[in-house]
């Protein structure tokens, strides 16, 4: 198993550190993170993945997903979707991101999918065709009734269980004890609680709507949610901007159904020369990228 990490993940280019059982940090030689990967009895988990120096996101899981065919026992690789997009100072969900602007999520496109995946592309496409101004109606709609089902009833249940878990616990119970406080409060002022939440709702919604108006005026909201956010993404050019898209994305995020847990099945390379031609090719697409990025660059300077 060690030795197939180093012959995909090469010491010249790579840290590879052994912190657990068949658990590997993955680092560049600047101490950059770029991995950490689980072996487990029949697939891979990656437990994290980030951009390191020149390795792209998908270059490093093209890496994963060679050195899981190169494994005879290794059938598929699996992850948990909590990947983001840096934008000025703001961290944007990339799954819902990418699912508002082209239907799935970056992993999806890749061919990670959850077992819930049909079911979500049908009810996201309902959303993402949907006029811009209906859907964030439906939003606010949606907000509302999640208060109203917030009754007292379900309130005293959480705080019950609270109390569960305080008794079992015993120890470093302060957090516990803080939550179960609130609700205590909530259900001592719980008209004037629901009054209260129902104004913070409006209020979150109509200072959307200023702010959208102010630095958007220009974007049609009669136009579908998908085209709507592909051109919203391209206009993002100061951290005011990019902090409307962040609220905007985590008001819509409750109505967009996608289960993170994701899956990919492996097929393992039948023989040495199959793996060695599909990493050519690998490197020959790395190669081909980074003078498509330079003839950018050169571009871009041209103009400056």
């Amino acid at each position: 198993m060690e030795n197939n990490i180093y012959d995909f993940f090469t010491s010249d280019l790579y840290d590879v550190k052994n912190i657990n059982d068949n658990e590997y940090k993955i680092e560049t030689k600047n101490n950059e993170e770029c991995l950490t990967i689980h072996f487990l009895l029949d697939n891979i988990r990656i437990e994290k993945l980030s951009k390191c120096g020149e390795n792209s996101g998908t270059y490093l899981l093209n890496k994963i997903e060679d050195l899981a065919k190169s494994m005879k026992n290794i059938q598929y690789i699996t992850l948990l979707d909590t990947s983001e997009v840096k934008m000025y100072d703001c961290n944007i969900d990339l799954a819902i991101l990418k699912i508002l602007t082209e239907g799935k999520s970056w992993y999806n496109k890749l061919g990670y999918f959850s077992s819930d995946y049909e079911n979500e592309k049908i009810h996201n496409a309902e959303y993402i065709n949907m006029e811009f101004d209906k859907l964030i109606s439906s939003c606010r709609n949606a907000s509302e009734t999640y208060l109203k089902i917030t009754n007292r009833e379900n309130i005293i249940k959480t705080i019950g269980l609270l109390e569960n878990k305080i008794k079992k616990k015993k120890k470093n119970v302060e957090n516990l004890v803080k939550k179960k406080e609130k609700y205590l409060k909530i259900i001592d002022n719980y008209d004037d609680y629901i009054i209260e939440e129902f104004e913070k709702i409006n209020n979150n919604f109509n200072s959307l709507e200023r702010k959208r108006i102010k630095l958007f005026p220009k974007i049609d909201v009669k136009i579908s949610t998908k085209e709507y956010f592909n051109i919203l993404v391209k206009l993002i050019d100061s951290v005011e901007k990019c902090e409307f898209l962040e609220v905007l994305i985590e008001i819509i995020k409750p109505i967009i159904k996608y289960n993170r847990n994701l899956i990919k099945k492996i097929e393992n390379y039948d023989t040495i020369s199959a793996y060695k031609n599909s990493s050519k090719k690998l490197k020959r697409k790395q190669t081909k990228t980074k003078k498509n990025n330079k003839k950018k660059n050169k571009k871009q300077k041209r103009y400056c």
